[in-house]
């Protein structure tokens, strides 16, 4: 997995429930350096601060995904995130057949956004982290939702920050 490592004093922003990190907060990084490489996030003593994506290509350089070490490279991480994000929706506005199902940051999924209407999906990955494990999202979505179908709307402009295809 890949190692960051941050310039000092630049942890308190993360620390404090800020998910991202920039690429000039950053002192080291060891290991794959592809975007959207899985990453463990520590502070310039080396503390263990979080697991979430890197893109070197971005001025947003690395997404919390979780303040816990564990694994968010598989379909069951997905779907736990997933199901916490439909369940804080359905108590909220029980028996609504169309809404905004996960939202990005708000859901601890930085980078990816999930529409439902109905009993379809509309799915739009923002990050490369998110990108790259969309095999993974798709299986936690048909366990969650059992939609009719899933749209992949990559439509947007935000998508070339990350340096990925509209």
């Amino acid at each position: 997995m890949t190692r960051i490592t941050l310039n000092k004093n630049e942890d308190r922003r993360i620390k404090s429930g800020h998910p991202w990190v920039f690429s000039n907060e950053i002192r080291e990084v060891s290991g794959e350096r592809s975007a959207g490489s899985a990453a463990e996030l520590c502070d310039s003593a080396g503390g263990f601060i979080g697991v979430g994506h890197y893109n070197p290509h971005s001025l947003i350089a690395f997404r919390l995904l979780s303040r816990q070490l564990e694994d968010i490279d598989t379909a069951a991480f997905f779907e736990g995130r997933i199901a916490a994000a439909l369940a804080h929706r359905t108590a909220r506005y029980p028996g609504l057949d169309s809404f905004r199902a996960v939202y990005g940051e708000s859901d601890f999924l930085p980078g990816l956004v999930v529409d439902k209407y109905g009993a379809y999906l509309s799915l739009q990955s923002l990050s490369a982290g998110m990108d790259c494990r969309r095999e993974q999202i798709v299986t936690a979505l048909r366990k969650v939702f059992d939609p009719l179908g899933i749209l992949a709307r990559n439509d947007v402009g935000v998508r070339k920050l990350e340096g990925l295809e509209e």
